[in-house]
């Protein structure tokens, strides 16, 4: 039965709704080239991959946001962590550990909606006296790169007061020390590579803790820093939690923050379990991260609403200098047998409470700039930005210098597909239109760094890294696809001098083209020709043909703009005489088939 569409469900702006279950559901956070993290549909931070290569599964233990809750119509404060119950499976082979603080009370259930930049989660609790809502982003603006490129994730919680009396409600977030990441122990702690320390630090209104390595060398691949900051005057921290045994911290910041909503600075304890430990050289007992919290308190009356903000920053600024896409390349990575390059992000900040000043000093800003209006339906914009999320995670990075550049795609821990494949990256479009100054940067690799003197360009861009050229043919569509992509750069930025540097190579480029695929000289290809489907066609095909057409017509209208006249009339008689060729070739009236050869 054919269906029919209203109008108004055709432009339906309705968002879709992730419910609590919904939990393989992520939503990016970060910057274009400064790694990520990400929320769930419960409200869970997780998978914190901004330590420069991928890392999906990465846990931060202890990581959370709480709430409490008190008025004169409770029997006792209520307080729970702000992510809605676990969902089954229950899958751990150990079951749940420690830090998962599977035990504490959670929200009963929520729901997640992603609007990009922004993703929300409405949280549902019938215990609770207050309605709350979370809204997370990072500043994303189309055409500003450097404003789409900062290393943080700004959250919002918002309550409201459902009670028929003032309440008062604390909320803080809690966030382990992971400078100098390595990974874990046996029991999931994180494993540093050097002792770390966690500091109180304010500036304005603004109050956070800074968390940094200790004695770590700021060129050490593991390097970095981070920072979780809120603003207000009612704010509550405790730098570091109880450096206990077993669950010591755990309980110790638990009683604290229900007891009254405030936090101690510090705990000091006269525990016998440090000499248990060491007596029984139990030294897991004792975590290596240390554990910070932050928060404030306000007192709402009945119906009144406040948001909490809080901001959290990193600082990674080296990352390792090679495409590490295979088993071998990983180990390599691990025992430290490369290089290491910086980070694009690092030549604008000089650590993460250098990003955290910018981001409150500029977010007003930032996040006006981020609005844009459309009629288009939600489906449709749904649809076109979930790609965008792309440039946000691993599958991506920016080096020292701008140069913008990223692997085909990414597997949990690997890259997969290294060198910034022309053949792939061919048929991406995000980049070149929201940030075409980045895309700019990746012709200027492909022309000017791995096109040789004969014309023939790297099917991989390895001079990123200052590798040894890449020893393969090229790929038909990807060589040809990147002339196709120097014309619309060009349109895109209107940039005469990029087109003038880059033109000879543009020329030495089709005329490797037909050399190598033309092989009988009527302007259609015919060769062996390796395309991105991973195969090679032999003999004309409407595929790889069409985009030599194009690259004969951009070149056309390219030689016309750079005024070089002669190659302005070779690329129009070519393109006349390979269209038609191409049209008797291939077109059986109805369709364009591939001729076998």
């Amino acid at each position: 039965m054919k269906k029919t569409f209203s109008k108004e469900k055709l432009f339906d702006r309705t968002p879709r709704v992730f419910k609590r279950d919904a939990t393989e559901v992520r939503f990016l956070l970060g910057g274009i080239g400064t790694g990520n993290f990400s929320v769930n549909s419960r409200g869970k931070f997780l998978d914190w991959e901004i330590f420069n290569w991928p890392s999906k599964n990465t846990k931060f233990p202890l990581s959370f946001f709480a709430i409490r809750t008190e008025n004169k119509e409770l029997e006792k404060p209520i307080s729970k962590i702000l992510e809605s119950r676990m969902v089954p499976p229950y899958t751990s082979s150990h079951g749940y550990l420690q830090a998962e603080l599977v035990n504490l009370p959670r929200m009963e259930d929520s729901e997640l909606i992603c609007e990009y930049p922004f993703a929300r989660v409405n949280f549902k609790d019938s215990e609770l006296p207050v309605k709350v809502s979370m809204e997370a982003y990072t500043p994303f603006i189309p055409l500003n790169t450097d404003d789409s490129s900062i290393p943080c994730a700004i959250i919002r919680y918002t309550v409201k007061n459902v009670a028929d009396c003032p309440t008062k409600v604390s909320l803080v977030g809690t966030l382990p020390n992971a400078s100098g990441f390595e990974g874990y122990d046996v029991i999931e702690n994180l494993k540093l590579a050097d002792s770390v320390k966690n500091e109180y630090r304010e500036f304005d209104d603004v109050k956070g803790l800074y968390y940094s390595p200790e004695h770590l060398k700021e060129d050490h691949l593991r390097y970095g820093n981070m920072a979780i900051l809120t603003s207000g005057s009612n704010v509550t921290y405790k730098t570091q939690w109880f450096d206990g045994e077993w669950v010591d911290g755990i309980q110790d910041f638990w009683d604290d923050f229900t007891s009254d909503g405030l936090l101690e600075k510090e705990t000091v304890s006269d525990s016998v379990g440090c000499e248990f430990a060491q007596f029984h050289n139990f030294s897991f007992l004792k975590r290596r991260e240390k554990i910070g919290s932050i928060g404030a308190w306000e007192e709402l009356q009945p119906g009144e609403e406040r948001t909490f903000e809080f901001v959290i920053t990193w600082y990674f600024p080296n990352r390792v200098k090679a495409w590490i896409e295979f088993d071998e390349d990983y180990e390599k990575f691990q025992r430290g047998e490369y290089g290491t390059v910086r980070n694009y992000y690092a030549t604008k900040f000089t650590d993460a409470w250098d990003v955290a000043k910018y981001v409150y000093h500029n977010k007003e800003r930032l996040e006006s700039a981020m609005f844009h209006k459309t009629t288009l339906p939600y489906y449709v914009i749904d649809a076109l930005t979930a790609n965008i999320t792309n440039l946000r995670s691993n599958l991506c990075f920016r080096l020292e210098d701008g140069t913008f550049a990223g692997f085909e795609g990414i597997r949990d821990y690997i890259g997969c597909g290294y060198g910034s494949v022309p053949h792939v990256w061919n048929y991406a479009q995000t980049v070149a239109f929201l940030f075409p100054d980045l895309e700019k940067t990746m012709r200027n690799v492909e022309f000017l760094k791995e096109t040789d003197e004969t014309g023939c360009m790297s099917t991989r861009m390895f001079s990123v890294f200052d590798q040894e050229r890449y020893a393969m043919v090229p790929a038909c569509d990807g060589e040809l696809g990147s002339v196709v992509r120097v014309y619309r750069d060009f349109k895109n930025l209107g940039d005469v001098e990029f087109l003038k540097t880059i033109w000879p190579k543009v020329v030495l480029a089709m005329e490797y083209a037909l050399k190598q695929w033309d092989l009988d000289g009527d302007d259609v290809l015919d060769g062996q020709q390796n395309t991105t489907y991973d195969i090679e066609f032999y003999g004309p095909n409407p595929m790889t043909d069409s985009i030599f057409l194009a690259a004969l017509k951009c070149c056309e209208e390219m030689a016309e703009i750079v005024g070089d006249e002669e190659h302005h009339q070779l690329y129009a008689d070519a393109y006349e005489k390979g269209a038609a060729r191409a049209d008797q070739l291939m077109f059986d009236g109805e369709y364009y088939i591939q001729v076998q050869k």
